[in-house]
């Protein structure tokens, strides 16, 4: 199963950086991917919240359906999401104290489609979307910090 990951340290309190990443409508101005949510974000986020994401990765638009596996405010999320084509993903959003700063750590594992050749296609978009994710995590830094 393919894994992107990364991080960034943030100087702002855990509080700050999760009053961001946990606001559903808030996405857009920080996720790079992120081209918008079907019908109206859940404002009140727990264990079982669902929502289904509009994202562009690699020029293909597609639906990914989020469902909150945990939510441990200031600290942590876990999403599992489903896809076209059987595709599945876990996403973890993890925050933790850096000195006066915070790191945002994330994590997304996915599993592509069509077995050995949908994990060699996975690959190729790999690269793409790890750049996507550096520029996500620096916006984040940028909107956080001001």
């Amino acid at each position: 199963m393919p894994k992107q990951s990364g991080s960034t340290e943030i100087a702002a309190s855990r509080e700050a950086v999760w009053e961001v990443v946990s606001d559903l409508s808030r996405l857009g101005e920080w996720v790079t991917i992120h081209r918008g949510i079907e019908g109206d974000p859940p404002t009140n986020l727990r264990e079982g919240t669902t929502f289904t994401q509009r994202i562009s990765l690699a020029d293909q638009d597609f639906h990914v359906d989020w469902t909150a596996k945990e939510i441990s405010p200031p600290s942590r999320m876990l999403w599992d999401g489903e896809g076209p084509m059987g595709t599945s993903a876990r996403s973890t959003y993890e925050l933790s104290d850096a000195g006066e700063n915070v790191e945002f750590s994330y994590s997304t594992e996915f599993d592509p489609p069509g077995g050995k050749v949908g994990e060699i296609a996975a690959t190729a978009v790999e690269s793409r979307s790890q750049r996507e994710s550096d520029e996500s995590l620096e916006r984040l830094k940028r909107l956080v910090e001001g």
